[in-house]
């Protein structure tokens, strides 16, 4: 048996843009993402953007991570908003420009797991692949049963851990903290998210209490999961991502994640969305 990771906390955090209530998002006056392209010299060499981290040069998760914008999208068949069945959850994931880069599939485990699905629903333990437009699992994000809070695990596809998201246990707001590996059996934490309650736009704050990535949940159409059938997320991992949406998140950091903590974000997503923004979360 493996020892018990050492995790390493923010001591005294100073309280980011993602600690204040938020103010209504006017998605008509304020774009969902930049409207101008990248320059390409600025990303060229971002995919290596990664020191003493897990993901290699080589891995290729770099190539979806290294995107400034991640936009993240349920798939959800009619038949399961119309009579409740729990299918397996499976995700789009896009860049800015509306180009597929992967898939997130959850392991369906046969028969069995179908049960567990029905019965256990949002709480249920799982098994997600991050699947290239080449076939390739890239990533995997895990979690146990959580009866409570829930806790993701972000691994490359041998199962190596890059890093983990927490849900903190509070009545009233949404509260995750975000840690990355740092050593043997060491992690340690590089963000942190202290939404309201009713939060559709989620800032992610360091210790210093800046901006270092967000999240913004938004539907095409009515803004509730059983009246439409997908949910959408904007990921927004590099300082260039917030042009547009400046007035509203504050402080921004001007440095973008590296790709171990965007794989870590990206499995924060799927929590969220498991945590918050399913049936059986409706009344939240």
């Amino acid at each position: 048996m493996s020892p018990k990771p050492t995790y390493i906390e923010f001591k005294d955090p100073k309280k980011s843009q993602s600690g204040k209530p938020h103010l209504p998002f006017n998605r008509q006056t304020q774009p969902l993402y930049p409207q101008q392209s990248i320059p390409l010299a600025q990303y060229t060499n971002l995919r290596a953007y990664n020191p003493g981290g897990v993901i290699g040069e080589k891995d290729l998760a770099g190539r979806i991570l290294s995107e400034p914008i991640l936009i993240v999208e349920r798939l959800i068949q009619p038949y399961e908003l119309a009579v409740g069945f729990e299918e397996c959850n499976r995700y789009i994931v896009k860049n800015y420009r509306g180009e597929k880069l992967a898939m997130i599939e959850e392991h369906s485990g046969g028969f069995k797991k179908m049960l567990v699905r029905q019965v256990a629903k949002s709480k249920r333990p799982f098994t997600f692949d991050v699947i290239d437009n080449d076939g390739n699992v890239v990533l995997k994000f895990k979690r146990k049963f959580e009866f409570i809070t829930s806790h993701l695990k972000a691994c490359l596809p041998n199962d190596t851990l890059i890093g983990e998201s927490f849900e903190k246990y509070n009545v009233i707001k949404r509260k995750y903290n975000l840690f990355q590996v740092t050593g043997p059996n060491q992690l340690t934490q590089f963000g942190y998210v202290n939404a309201p309650p009713k939060s559709f736009e989620f800032s992610i704050g360091d210790e210093q209490g800046q901006t270092i990535a967000a999240v913004d949940c938004n539907w095409t159409g009515l803004a509730r999961e059983v009246f439409t059938n997908s949910n959408m997320y904007i990921i927004r991992m590099d300082p260039w991502a917030f042009q547009g949406v400046a007035d509203f998140y504050k402080n921004v950091k001007q440095v973008p994640l590296t790709l171990d903590q965007r794989a870590v974000l990206l499995a924060n997503v799927v929590s969220l969305d498991f945590d918050y923004f399913t049936r059986d979360h409706d009344s939240d």
